[in-house]
């Protein structure tokens, strides 16, 4: 999920499949900002997980996460950073959503459908 704000500031947000141990790393990685990438808890593979994302305040982003985390703990966590550009009033902000998995790499097509491990969008 992401997209952009008024200055065009991309942010990406979501979750990054490990298939080495079936888990998922959140992650928001905001344009300008060198901040961290990937952040925990992990959340265990094979669940439902509701994912929010949103603007809290003008010039911030927000993407809650809610699901187990791989000790089987129900957890909810909320990840946050600064975003100069992004309106609490949406008015100017692009927002998108999509699924980049089980692509082949310099082979991408995002209108095939692919998925990995049955991960789908719904009620959004």
């Amino acid at each position: 999920m992401g997209g952009w704000g008024n200055t065009n500031n991309a942010v990406d947000a979501g979750l990054q499949h490990s298939p080495k141990f079936n888990d998922w790393a959140p992650f928001l990685l905001i344009e300008g900002n060198g901040g961290r990438l990937t952040f925990t808890p992990r959340f265990e593979g094979d669940q439902d997980i509701q994912m929010k994302f949103y603007v809290p305040s003008d010039g911030v982003v927000a993407l809650v996460i809610s699901g187990h985390d791989i000790s089987g703990t129900k957890v909810t966590k909320t990840f946050t950073g600064p975003a100069p550009g992004w309106t609490s009033t949406g008015n100017g902000n692009l927002i998108k959503r999509m699924t980049s998995m089980a692509q082949i790499q310099d082979h991408e097509n995002y209108r095939d459908g692919s998925y990995i491990k049955n991960v789908a969008w719904y009620g959004s």
